[in-house]
């Protein structure tokens, strides 16, 4: 993900996670791009990603989100969080505009996917 990030020039690194590890794995290697790590919050596990957020805070270059409810759409699918949570981003938190390239990461089936993603207008 740092690689691709350095090659597409991506303003921002986004990652879906439960537990928060795969953004401290890509944090590890110190990249100049800021790293989102949207924290999923799981029916059975209530409270867990608000300690996922807490954890994050202490990491170098990660900036938790705590994932909206809302964001998961009708489907619930990850890529409909990640869309959200990127909008979210531009919106609201103002780290990216339209035309920025995105790496995102997320697990899909217990697969892990990287894209790179152009902010929508």
């Amino acid at each position: 993900a740092v690689r691709t990030a350095q090659k597409v020039n991506a303003a921002l690194i986004v990652t879906l996670s439960r537990t928060g590890h795969t953004a401290q794995m890509i944090a590890k290697y110190r990249p100049e791009t800021r790293i989102v790590n949207v924290c999923i919050e799981e029916p059975d596990h209530q409270g867990r990603a608000l300690d996922v957020v807490h954890r994050s805070l202490i990491t170098r270059g990660l900036v938790p989100l705590l994932e909206n409810p809302a964001w998961r759409g009708e489907s619930g699918h990850p890529q409909e969080v990640m869309r959200n949570a990127i909008l979210h981003c531009r919106d609201i938190l103002g780290l990216v505009k339209p035309g920025d390239a995105i790496v995102g990461v997320h697990r899909i089936m217990g697969e892990a996917v990287l894209k790179v993603i152009i902010v929508p207008e």
